[in-house]
């Protein structure tokens, strides 16, 4: 497959006109961006989204394979309609958002569902009907602030500095993976399931409490970070 997609690149994507570009020395570009506060809140966002998601599928296939009886070969069903149904609700909640400027709100409202997501997963007995439920709910939260967290960094910085600034989104990302994952492990360890969804529901409740406590993020393109 990279083989192909290597020879596709080469063979039908056109090569792009290039553009000449005031470029700042790397030192400078970093620095500019770490103490951008903006960034830090999205940054943080994404850390914890991943986090929330990898400590979720410590405890998500073994709800559906020890309390369910669905084999893991078959869980994939549940996944896909999960996500299918997911997707359309995202899509829709984006749409109503854009048009009536419920940025802040829908952001917000995303970070809710996905703790009331676990609690419900932790409160609720364990049933495919409740289990389905808690999972579009999920997805939701979740597929809607994965769309929305980059395309807020994007819109808040400059073309010469988006390469940096994602970048540096993309390592906080790859940490919330690493931490939830390590965290979630060690908590199964010590108080099995109900552990691992408390302990998503709990970063959930930190990233909402930072997320009410923060301003708006910006997203005008006057409001850049200064060249």
């Amino acid at each position: 497959m990279g083989a192909i997609s290597l020879l596709i690149l080469y063979i039908a994507v056109p090569t792009p006109a290039t553009k000449n570009l005031i470029r700042e020395p790397f030192t400078v570009c970093l620095q500019t961006v770490f103490k951008e506060a903006n960034l830090w809140k999205l940054n943080f966002g994404i850390f914890c989204l991943h986090a929330i998601l990898t400590a979720s599928f410590v405890a998500i296939p073994i709800l559906l394979a020890d309390q369910l009886h669905i084999p893991s070969q078959h869980q994939w069903y549940i996944y896909l309609g999960v996500l299918i149904v997911s997707f359309v609700l995202m899509m829709a909640f984006i749409s109503i958002g854009e048009r009536r400027g419920y940025y802040r709100g829908l952001q917000l409202g995303a970070i809710g569902g996905l703790v009331l997501a676990e609690l419900l997963l932790w409160a609720l007995p364990t049933s495919l009907f409740s289990l389905l439920i808690c999972m579009t709910l999920f997805f939701t939260a979740f597929n809607l602030l994965e769309a929305s967290l980059p395309s807020l960094v994007s819109k808040l910085v400059p073309m010469e500095r988006r390469g940096m600034a994602m970048g540096v989104y993309s390592s906080c990302q790859f940490l919330g993976i690493f931490a939830g994952g390590s965290l979630a492990g060690w908590v199964f360890g010590m108080w099995k399931m109900d552990g691992v969804l408390l302990l998503a529901a709990g970063i959930g409740c930190i990233w909402l409490l930072a997320a009410l406590w923060m301003p708006a993020v910006k997203q005008d393109n006057e409001q850049k970070l200064t060249q």
